[in-house]
């Protein structure tokens, strides 16, 4: 007697309790890790004690994460305006006010420019039929060593391509 491909026999339910047993073993030491690997992360950073390099360097990924998403907002703009008008705008100011209807988003509170009028991105129009990885948008900045040593900083860059794709250096 053959069996056909939808007969097959399916395997013993003990084979099939045990492969669940070592996924949830599996599983479990993971998160164990995890909570470990956490505890030991919060206990060090107790032990750091107040150290204000590292509240600038907090403030700077805070304030990275911030333009990031603005960064988003402004491509959304480009990208509406582009989408309205046929071509794309010669300055990011044209965005203002039909696309971007607040001025202030384009100017990061990681300029060292502390005029809100200033214009902090970088934008770079690009020729019909561009490419889908030209960038459009980019954004340069700093964020400060929290080792202590003065002075020293570390360059960050964020940039978006004509097909909105971010990407952070």
């Amino acid at each position: 007697m053959s069996i056909s491909s939808d007969q097959k026999p399916k395997p013993p339910a003990s084979k099939l309790a045990g492969c669940f047993q070592a996924i949830t073993l599996t599983l479990g030491m993971l998160a164990l890790l995890f909570i470990v690997l956490l505890l030991i992360g919060i206990k060090l950073l107790q032990n750091m004690g107040p150290n204000p390099n590292v509240h600038t360097s907090l403030g700077a990924v805070s304030g990275s994460i911030t333009a990031l998403q603005n960064g988003q907002e402004i491509f959304a703009a480009i990208d509406h305006y582009h989408a309205s008008v046929g071509d794309y705008p010669d300055t990011l100011l044209q965005l203002v006010p039909k696309s971007l209807p607040d001025r202030a988003i384009l100017h990061s509170a990681l300029d060292p420019v502390t005029d809100p009028n200033h214009v902090t991105w970088t934008y770079i129009k690009p020729k019909p039929n561009a490419s889908p990885s030209t960038i459009v948008l980019r954004l340069n900045y700093v964020i400060p060593i929290s080792s202590g040593a003065q002075g020293q900083v570390i360059p960050q860059e964020i940039e978006f391509a004509v097909d909105g794709t971010p990407t952070e250096h």
